[in-house]
């Protein structure tokens, strides 16, 4: 039904957009990979206001064409995606403005929190885990903010900041995403953290990047960026964090996590990986004047997330685990 329903094409080259997160030129190019609308999503549209106004736009647009094309009223929805890309490159300048005024609102609002505790985290992968278990850990002491599912952009924290930040908040834990160099440093134009972690450095959005150089340099943004008085947390383990942080660090204090050192702290995570996520967890947590009881006592808390090594009990009794190997599969 979907390949014969004008109406799909339309949703479904609103979704494709969405997907490429309004850049045009990435829009046309899956659009021409993967025209025909699909049964099932990897994601759901979310319809913003942004998205809304687009969406609204494009109708409007096809509605006035139809005068002129009467006959091809319907083949326009087909073709949805042209007028969708000039409605979202004629939007583009009232777009970035609109942007620049909510970060700028959101920059003078966390003007008004100088004690306010920032913790930013970033790297290609693990982000979001390391986000939870470093927010679980603090907040045994301090009544904690952080950046909600995967909300990692500009943006997305500006508005975090304008709709959750109070009096009683006194560590914001920010997640900070990157696809092009300066993604980073824009974000630590809003919050510059105090406390910083790097997860790790891979190719994930290489596409992007061009090569693993500016991923890297990408990446050790926020340690150029932070608070250069505070404390980085980088994860040894990983060669290109290991092979390069001397390059990008000033006077800051560095700590390097690894699973090879000793780790006394329980949480409900499971692999390897858990080991270095906690000992990042227990070395901001120590900065921040945590005990070791209150650290031990976040650890636990830690749970995976759905879908990231989450255990799922069966029938009788029988348990499995559920993880993200679409990159597996397609290898």
């Amino acid at each position: 039904m979907e390949k014969i329903n004008p109406f799909a094409y339309w949703y479904y080259h609103l979704y494709l957009l969405q997907l490429e997160e309004y850049d045009v030129k990435r829009f046309i190019r899956t659009v021409i990979s993967s025209y025909v609308p699909r049964k099932t999503l990897r994601k759901q549209l979310i319809w913003t206001q942004k998205m809304i106004l687009i969406a609204t736009a494009t109708c409007t647009l096809i509605a006035m064409l139809s005068f002129l094309f009467s006959p091809f009223f319907l083949l326009l929805f087909y073709l949805s995606f042209i007028p969708i890309s000039f409605v979202t490159v004629v939007l583009r300048p009232f777009d970035n403005y609109m942007k620049q005024s909510i970060i700028r609102r959101a920059k003078l609002k966390l003007a008004l929190f100088p004690h306010l505790e920032i913790v930013g985290i970033a790297g290609s992968y693990g982000k979001t885990t390391m986000k939870e278990a470093v927010s679980a850990i603090l907040s045994q002491k301090y009544t904690v903010l952080k950046t909600p599912e995967n909300i990692n952009t500009p943006l997305g924290i500006a508005r975090l900041i304008l709709d959750r930040l109070d009096n009683s908040t006194q560590v914001l834990v920010v997640e900070m995403g990157e696809y092009t160099r300066g993604d980073i440093r824009d974000i630590c134009t809003i919050v510059e953290p105090q406390t910083a972690i790097i997860t790790g450095i891979n190719e994930a959005h290489l596409e992007r990047m061009g090569n693993i150089e500016n991923t890297t340099a990408a990446i050790f943004e926020l340690a150029q960026h932070m608070n250069q008085k505070g404390l980085l947390v980088l994860n040894e383990d990983n060669a290109l964090i290991r092979e390069n942080y001397k390059t990008f660090i000033t006077s800051q204090k560095v700590e390097l996590v690894s699973r090879q050192k000793e780790c006394n702290l329980q949480s409900g995570l499971l692999g390897r990986y858990a080991k270095e996520i906690l000992l990042a967890g227990a070395a901001v947590g120590r900065y921040l004047g945590l005990t070791e009881e209150q650290i031990q006592k976040g650890a636990l808390s830690v749970h995976p997330l759905p879908h990231r090594l989450q255990p799922i009990e069966g029938t009788q009794g029988c348990s499995s685990l559920t993880t993200v190997i679409m990159a597996i599969q397609k290898g």
